[in-house]
């Protein structure tokens, strides 16, 4: 099973979902899914924040989150944009025969595909 470590940043929220119907454990295909604060640009907040200001507009602006993710199994980690299109590989080095990847603001996305190199059986 995956791991998530590291995360720097005060609040984050990290999902993963298999893609190919199985579970996690057995999933050759993960998408995996972090954000932190999300805003409309020009939004602005009533004293508290417990309600708006002003709703602002587009674009709407999200934080990347910087974590670490540790892998039982090798892995190609690929930055995905909006749609899901591919948007440029995430190194994976081997850590004691564990594979880790670093997420975060410089890929400029939500959203990593983690393609295993052999799933579990």
């Amino acid at each position: 099973m995956a791991q998530v470590t590291k995360a720097t940043n005060r609040w984050a929220a990290v999902g993963v979902a298999a893609l190919d119907g199985k579970s996690l454990a057995a999933s050759a295909r993960i998408l995996v899914v972090a954000v932190g604060r999300v805003e409309n640009s020009n939004m602005e907040w009533r004293e508290g924040r417990t309600s708006l200001r002003r709703w602002g507009k587009a674009p709407t602006v999200a934080e990347g989150i910087s974590a670490t993710i540790i892998l039982p199994r090798r892995a190609r980690i690929t930055a995905l944009d909006g749609t899901g299109t591919p948007m440029q590989p995430v190194p994976v080095p081997s850590v004691d025969g564990r594979f880790r990847f670093d997420i975060g603001p410089q890929y400029q996305t939500l959203y990593y595909a983690v393609q295993s190199a052999s799933p579990a059986r």
